[in-house]
C-alpha cells in the first residue's frame, strides 16, 4: 500500500474531518483499518478495541 493517497487522513484534524460520523466507515472501506490490523502499525491517535473494533481520536 503506498501510503501517499493516505496522507489526507493524517492531515484530517486540520479539516475536522475526523469529528465526521462516518470517518471510522471511511477508514474501513478504504482498506486502512485492515493494513493496521495486517500491519500492527496503527495510525496516530487510533488504536484496536477487540478484534472487531478501533477508536481514533
Amino acid at each position: 500500500m503506498t501510503q501517499y493517497p493516505y496522507v489526507v487522513f493524517w492531515n484530517a484534524p486540520y479539516s475536522n474531518v475526523r469529528a465526521h460520523p462516518d470517518f471510522r466507515k471511511l477508514l474501513s472501506e478504504a482498506g486502512v483499518v485492515d493494513y493496521w490490523r495486517q500491519t500492527g502499525k496503527w495510525g496516530d491517535g487510533c488504536r484496536p478495541i477487540g478484534a472487531d473494533d478501533f477508536q481514533c481520536q
